[in-house]
Parts: C-alpha cells; structure tokens; sequence
C-alpha cells in the first residue's frame, strides 16, 4: 500500500511525460490510498485542462471517474494538528502535508512528482521511477 499524490494518479489518467513512470509504480503496488482532498484536487487540474481547451467536459468527467477509482479516500487521516505541525515542520502546504502526514501515520511510501516535497520529505517521498524500481 501507498500513498499517492494527485499528479501521479493524473499521470495514469491524462497522458504526459510521466504516464510510463505512473504506470510502472502503480503495477508495483496497486494499493493506493489518498486523503478526501484528493477528489478535490483532481477536480481543480481537470478544470484547468478544460479552460486551457485540451478536453472538454465529458472527457473531464471520464477522467475524473477514474482517477477516483485509482486512490481510496478517506482511509485513516492524519489528523489535523499533525498536518500542521508537518507543514511547518518541512515547509511544505497544508496540502501537501496531508499526504506527507498521512504517509507518516501508516509508515507507507507517498509516490509524488513534487520536486518541493521530494526534496522536503525524502524520508517518505518517493518518485514514481524510484519507487518502482524498489527504492
């Protein structure tokens, strides 16, 4: 089980650069768990594909299926507090310490392409390519 970040599940969904290295982790470990503002997440960058004209709203939609499909929300999140004192802690958003907090609670690799967080957490924070090459 892993935790993942919202750019590597649209990676899987939307083609890009990263969709082979997305790919590959998700077929080393299939079990991926997100926090509930994943589903949010995931909205707001399929939006910005819609204004920029690159997919239409239905293809947004489908897109949005299943990438909701691709993680389960809502498993045991850190709490509040702990996302905080993360965010200060590693200077990263709020945002982005649910993830790093919720990887840190369940002692699971967080599978990101945030250099920011990489950098900040590599105790937790693995790349796609890394990950699924076993690091």
């Amino acid at each position: 089980m892993i935790v993942v970040d919202t750019n590597v599940v649209l990676a899987v969904v939307v083609r890009s650069d990263a969709t082979q290295a997305a790919l590959a982790a998700r077929s080393r470990d299939p079990e991926r768990i997100v926090p509930r503002l994943f589903v949010s997440e995931v909205l707001q960058s399929l939006l910005k594909y819609v204004v920029a004209r690159s997919m239409d709203r239905d293809q947004a939609l489908k897109a949005f299926k299943r990438a909701t499909s691709l993680g389960k929300a809502g498993h045991a999140e850190a709490e509040p507090v702990d996302v905080l004192n993360t965010a200060i802690r590693l200077g990263l958003t709020a945002y982005d310490s649910e993830y790093v907090a919720m990887a840190e609670l369940h002692g699971l690799r967080f599978v990101t392409l945030d250099g920011q967080v990489l950098k900040a957490a590599p105790g937790v924070a693995v790349t796609p390519t890394d990950f699924a090459a076993g690091h």
